[in-house]
């Protein structure tokens, strides 16, 4: 079993964030819950019901930094899942990159995945402004 959460040591596979090599036990890299990455989630099918649930009663979302890779679908899916309960009129959703580069390609796919395109210009209104990138957040 691997460790895992604030203050437990990283697992064997975790990586430094500047030259990507192995960092077995850094407990600096843990200060939070930590998503891991692609190659180590099994702790994401205990989340799908948080997100899906976080979903149907959001109606203002804020994404900083997340660009919704295609290995992380599992995330669309329960955002189109929790978006189909919500009772809102309106959610939107404000995607934060590195600068609208980077946002309107992630807007661009979010808004033609099959998963989503019913729900958008009806309930899900994604907006790609530009807000600085992290600096402003």
């Amino acid at each position: 079993m691997v460790p895992r959460g604030g203050g437990k040591p990283a697992s064997d596979n975790r990586r430094c964030a500047h030259c990507k090599d192995v960092l077995p036990g850094r407990k600096e890299l843990l200060d939070g819950l930590v998503v891991p990455p692609r190659y180590d989630k099994e702790i994401i099918e205990g989340s799908k019901g948080a997100i899906r649930r976080a979903f149907a009663w959001a109606n203002n979302i804020l994404s900083i930094g997340f660009s919704y890779p295609a290995q992380d679908e599992y995330f669309v899916q329960c955002m189109s899942d929790g978006l189909r309960e919500n009772p809102n009129s309106e959610v939107k959703l404000s995607l934060v990159l590195r600068g609208k580069a980077g946002t309107d390609p992630v807007k661009q796919r979010l808004e033609s995945d099959p998963r989503l395109a019913p729900l958008i210009g009806t309930l899900l209104k994604i907006d790609a402004t530009d807000l600085g990138g992290f600096e402003a957040i």
